[in-house]
């Protein structure tokens, strides 16, 4: 095993970075029973990339996984494949697409492929107008198209449940619908950012849009679309726009992957409402030090009045420590700050007043945070 991988690493500088992603993805369809010859097939594999073109590799791993996983099959593990399924979606790439992969069970895909074959046939999921024209669409697009629209039927009986707030969150402030233009990216609540089109494909009509105030001096949500009082899914609507991602130091984890923690733990008398909580992902809410006495050098997340966001702390005694990474600083309240500057004003009493208090609503709706 050793020489194998002293060869690998001996060729890897001369395998291009395209085929080195083909040889891992390929690898990465081998089955737990298997990846003992993980490092063998690596090894060969390197070597092959020297000669073969990317596609004539990738045929080469590919045949290669599949004869250790035979030696493994359903057979003798009936939840092989089972425990290999897998989904992970990519980045957005410059011609605006993002790459989904997708490893399933036969049962699974054979599922798959029967609902999206429904939207195989002409002018499938398009507009009742439209049915009279000559339909364009590759059949690949026209089975895009079909799985598309499975999600949004889940996706209106989601809002429905939710009062109109749904799974994706786009965060908008004023400024960026004055001065957006066709090139202009938003931030999502899942890391993945979009233009106006994908807006406009995503359903961005007006009717289920969220216009969220915020205290000029503390950032402290004062106000919200359609409710009075904040309720689960509208405070992680405003933890978003607040902060973007993990309020942990230097985490990039979007919200859409965080659980809401309460700064002051529930147990120890802390409530529900929107200064008690801060978006943390997985990791991090276990890193959390509950007792927030800096014991087992263990730090914990705080509440800063002055700017109305949740910081660090590893002793009580430390001063609070902000995540400064990109999308935190990106944030949409994060922006109209950095744009605007805060309030300098003294505070000498109450907060300032809702501009739509409870019954009122606003004359236009500007989204801050839009759910589509």
């Amino acid at each position: 095993m050793e020489q194998q991988q002293a060869t690998a690493r001996r060729t890897s500088s001369q395998v291009s970075a395209e085929k080195q992603n083909i040889i891992r993805r390929e690898l990465d369809k081998l089955l737990k029973a298997g990846v003992d010859e993980r490092t063998r097939i690596y090894s060969a594999a390197m070597t092959e990339g020297l000669r073969r073109n990317p596609e004539d590799l990738r045929q080469f791993v590919r045949r290669a996984v599949s004869d250790v996983n035979r030696k493994h099959a359903p057979h003798t593990n009936p939840n092989a494949g089972y425990e290999n399924r897998g989904m992970s979606i990519g980045r957005r790439k410059s011609d605006g697409t993002v790459d989904i992969y997708i490893n399933a069970t036969a049962g699974d895909a054979a599922l798959i492929k029967a609902h999206t074959d429904k939207g195989l046939a002409p002018n499938s999921n398009l507009p009742a107008a439209m049915h009279d024209e000559v339909d364009s669409r590759t059949r690949q697009q026209r089975r895009f198209d079909q799985f598309f629209a499975i999600f949004k039927q889940h996706e209106q009986s989601h809002q429905k449940a939710n009062g109109g707030a749904a799974s994706v969150v786009i965060a908008l402030t004023l400024d960026d619908l004055a001065d957006g233009d066709a090139s202009m990216l938003y931030g999502t609540n899942t890391g993945i950012e979009v233009d106006c089109f994908d807006l406009v494909r995503l359903g961005m009509d007006g009717t289920t849009d969220f216009l969220l105030q915020v205290d000029g001096v503390t950032s402290v949500p004062l106000w919200m679309g359609r409710t009075t009082r904040l309720a689960s899914v509208e405070q992680r609507i405003a933890m978003f726009a607040i902060q973007g991602v993990c309020s942990w130091l230097g985490c990039t984890t979007p919200m859409s992957e965080c659980e809401a923690h309460h700064i002051l733990a529930w147990i120890k008398g802390g409530h529900t409402d929107i200064e008690n909580l801060t978006g943390l992902c997985r990791e991090h809410h276990r890193c959390n030090n509950d007792n927030r006495d800096g014991s087992f050098n263990k730090g914990y997340m705080d509440f800063d009045p002055q700017t109305g966001k949740a910081g660090y702390r590893k002793h009580p005694s430390d001063p609070m420590k902000f995540n400064q990474s990109v999308p935190a600083k990106h944030s949409a309240v994060s922006r109209i700050y950095a744009a605007k500057g805060r309030c300098n004003c003294v505070r000498t009493g109450e907060r300032d007043p809702a501009l739509y208090p409870p019954g009122l609503s606003p004359p236009v709706t500007a989204p801050l945070s839009q759910s589509a």
